[in-house]
């Protein structure tokens, strides 16, 4: 199971479009699991998908959290 931390939402809000956190938490957790891995270092990962960087803790291998997001410049 994957968490998205509030700061995750906000950014997604903030840079991509405005919607209920619910539908926000779905299309991340979607997004990710489609998503292209660029590397991981000190149990951190950047994975990108359509543009988007998503920056994953992955301390806990059973519960990943999305910390962040932003767009691929």
């Amino acid at each position: 199971m994957m968490t998205i931390s509030k700061h995750a939402i906000e950014r997604f809000k903030e840079r991509i479009t405005w919607e209920e956190n619910h539908s926000v938490e779905k299309f991340i957790k979607l997004d990710v699991s489609n998503s292209e891995l660029l590397y991981r270092k000190d149990e951190m990962e950047r994975r990108t998908i359509n543009g988007i960087v998503y920056i994953i803790d992955c301390r806990n291998a059973n519960q990943p959290v999305v910390v962040t997001l932003f767009l691929d410049s």
